[in-house]
């Protein structure tokens, strides 16, 4: 027969046992328990909306100067992106950027950045159906970006591609493929 363990160190044996096992079914399938997380969350938020927004409030009354440097620290990171937001703003453009092209935007930026450091000539991103137009409004998405130097881009100006402002083909009303297609609106009398 086995010794005789008090509850209190079986109950902690056990606590152990059933965290490992946690940590182990997390490790094997992470995605499964960040959704579920996240579900929680969004469902402990709706609920306590109220009590949720005054410990938000407290946090950044108490790190002032944490987010402060943060946010100087992100500006100085991504000073084209914050720079350009700031632009669009300014201009009453007020689109919001579907998360899943975030990582092919920074991308297009990063190689702008690139270029302008190995050829010394200043590189920038350009919307190819530019953004700001009297007829359309053209996308901020990997399709409609193109890197180009600056000179190119002043040339440019806010012309569309059947207008001479870019080499892209009208294909019909879209351009890029997959979930990157980019529609535009014609303007009267263009076939």
């Amino acid at each position: 027969m086995s010794e005789w363990i008090p509850w209190e160190k079986r109950s902690a044996a056990n606590r152990e046992r059933r965290n490992e096992m946690r940590r182990q079914r997390r490790a094997a399938d992470p995605r499964r328990y960040l959704d579920q997380a996240k579900k929680y969350n969004a469902k402990y938020r709706a609920a306590n909306e109220e009590s949720v927004k005054a410990k938000q409030k407290e946090w950044r009354d108490q790190n002032k100067g944490h987010l402060s440097e943060y946010h100087s620290q992100y500006y100085q990171d991504n000073k084209e992106a914050c720079n350009h937001r700031r632009m669009m703003y300014s201009r009453g453009v007020r689109h919001v950027l579907s998360w899943h092209f975030k990582t092919a935007i920074e991308e297009i930026y990063a190689e702008a950045r690139r270029l302008t450091e190995a050829t010394g000539v200043q590189h920038v991103v350009d919307h190819i159906y530019p953004i700001n137009h009297k007829d359309f409004c053209g996308l901020h998405v990997p399709a409609n970006l193109r890197v180009i130097t600056q000179r190119e881009n002043d040339q440019k100006g806010n012309k569309w591609p059947s207008e001479g402002g870019s080499s892209v083909l009208n294909i019909g009303g879209q351009i890029g493929q997959g979930n990157e297609r980019i529609y535009y609106l014609r303007r009267e009398g263009e076939s």
